[in-house]
């Protein structure tokens, strides 16, 4: 069975330099990819420029959110922002059916909000609402989790993906801090540093996020896998459905 992968990013409001920085590793290794967006700027811009970027939308229902004050206004920011964007993941994976039906009736047609931990498969299924239906992709490792997961869940050690369908989430910063704790993050946050020469004392070396990506990139440029965006998953499902 062909190995076959999806790559997706939560932007999670990066600083321009850090979506540069992973855009020109995903640039050079022409791999395709799904980036969930929080918001624009003249890097988001210049990522979506490449074909082998494809856009969904990472909107922030959580309170407080500069995204909006209601469900339905954090959607239309966001669509403004993105027109023609119709997957979906939430920030925090914030779900609920009514937050669902939200979604459909503002013509989402794809959500990758639910997280199974490896080596659970990853099987869409089309969840049939009021409001109407809505493609539901699950996906099975993340950056954060497997860093809060350390012994748990695989961890920063590509080959044990290679017999397995695996959709992966990385966050841009992390990758950027090739974070091994998360106190990295915490820390980086806090001190909001604005250029890479002031990021620098927050990177680690190593056997971290970042290079664990970068392994992921290699293994595709050996074409030891198959990469699909999350739309053309999405695709392929509804037309063998």
């Amino acid at each position: 069975m062909t190995t076959q992968w999806t790559l997706t990013l939560d932007v999670d409001w990066a600083p321009d330099y850090i979506i540069r920085s992973v855009m020109k590793k995903i640039a050079a290794a022409k791999i395709p990819c799904t980036w969930f967006l929080t918001h624009k700027s003249p890097a988001v811009d210049e990522l979506l420029a490449l074909d082998c970027v494809e856009p969904g939308l990472h909107p922030n229902f959580l309170p407080g959110s500069t995204h909006g004050a209601t469900p339905k206004g954090v959607l239309q920011h966001l669509m403004t922002l993105f027109p023609g964007v119709t997957a979906v993941r939430t920030h925090s994976l914030v779900q609920s059916t009514p937050l669902l039906m939200e979604m459909i009736a503002a013509g989402i047609t794809t959500d990758v909000s639910l997280f199974l931990p490896a080596p659970t498969p990853c099987e869409p299924h089309t969840l049939h609402l009021p409001t109407g239906s809505i493609l539901r992709i699950p996906y099975n490792w993340e950056d954060d989790v497997a860093i809060w997961s350390a012994g748990r869940m695989p961890l920063f050690e590509s080959t044990v993906f290679l017999s397995k369908r695996t959709i992966f989430n990385f966050h841009p910063t992390l990758i950027y801090l090739n974070a091994v704790t998360l106190d990295q993050y915490e820390a980086f946050k806090k001190a909001k540093p604005q250029t890479p020469e002031e990021a620098q004392r927050f990177i680690s070396s190593g056997n971290g996020t970042g290079a664990f990506f970068d392994k992921l990139l290699q293994a595709y440029q050996r074409r030891k896998v198959e990469m699909q965006t999350i739309n053309e998953t999405a695709v392929a499902w509804r037309s063998n459905a």
